[in-house]
């Protein structure tokens, strides 16, 4: 029932006498207040502004492309798709574990993840990965499986969202996305 058949009801059976115009108000503001909690506003969602440079492992600008300014005023790479986003993950991955010479998960991720302007490091970073996404300590990155977990769990530190629940990554990056961003790591490998 609407407040327009309300009042034609009131109307109708010429009850709205009876009625002050402080409880006409009164259900007026009320069903101002339902409509305001039923009826969602013409905005986008949210979450896609929120992870609208597609950067879920939050790497560091590399000096080429487009990027985007952190509030602590730290520059990170901004990427066209989600999928884009995810294998940056893992080829940030690659490359430091190259240049350490390393497969060793506690090596590399002291690397990816650091102290810097925009925060302190996760301190139990390398023990989330290990304990939530069955990463091992030595990583392959030959293996799917571990390079999928691998962009899952960094997602996961990278973004927490205990605070914000209708922001969590789940909710934005899904399997496909992960399973995109896969076959583009594989791609380039070969």
């Amino acid at each position: 029932m609407t407040l327009v058949s309300i009042t034609k009801t009131l109307e109708q059976e010429d009850l709205k006498e009876n009625y002050s115009m402080t409880n006409l108000s009164i259900i007026e503001r009320l069903f101002k207040q339902t409509d305001d909690l039923i009826v969602p506003k013409k905005k986008p969602p949210y979450i896609n502004y929120y992870y609208r440079n597609n950067n879920p492992g939050m790497v560091k600008y590399t000096g080429t492309g487009d990027y985007f300014v952190g509030s602590s005023g730290e520059k990170y790479n901004k990427y066209n798709s989600k999928s884009e986003g995810l294998v940056a993950i893992a080829n940030t991955i690659k490359s430091i574990s190259e240049r350490l010479n390393t497969n060793s998960l506690d090596k590399i991720m002291k690397e990816y993840a650091q102290d810097d302007a925009s925060g302190k490091r996760f301190k139990k970073y390398e023990s989330r990965l290990k304990n939530v996404f069955n990463i091992p300590d030595e990583i392959n990155l030959e293996d799917d499986s571990q390079v999928k977990k691998l962009m899952m769990g960094i997602t996961d530190v990278e973004n927490p969202t205990l605070d914000k629940p209708d922001l969590n990554h789940n909710l934005y990056y899904f399997e496909t996305d992960y399973d995109d961003a896969l076959k583009l790591f594989k791609e380039a490998g070969k």
